[in-house]
């Protein structure tokens, strides 16, 4: 069974009008420059739900480099957490 489908927004909102609100969505940067399809897409995000020009973002805009950097960290605490219940292994494989 299919849980996930990518489409456009427009044509959520015109297939699906009933729902209001949408959790999330992606959007590809068709250039290079990702931090101007960023702010452009905060932009459309904050005219779509209407925030105030002073108030916070009441979305959150995820972008590439965060994910890799979450990736690099995790599998960064995992080389440390291994290598560290391996030193303890060897240890007791040592004194014994």
């Amino acid at each position: 069974m299919d849980q996930f489908v990518a489409i456009p927004l427009t044509n959520f909102r015109k297939c699906y009008p009933e729902i209001a609100k949408c959790s999330w969505f992606f959007s590809i940067a068709r250039e290079s420059n990702v931090e101007q399809a960023k702010n452009e897409v905060i932009e459309a995000m904050r005219r779509l739900r209407r925030v105030p020009r002073d108030a916070e973002n009441d979305f959150e805009v995820i972008s590439p480099d965060f994910l890799s950097s979450l990736w690099n960290q995790l599998t960064g605490a995992l080389v440390v957490l291994t290598g560290a219940i391996s030193s303890v292994g060897l240890l007791v494989a040592a004194s014994a």
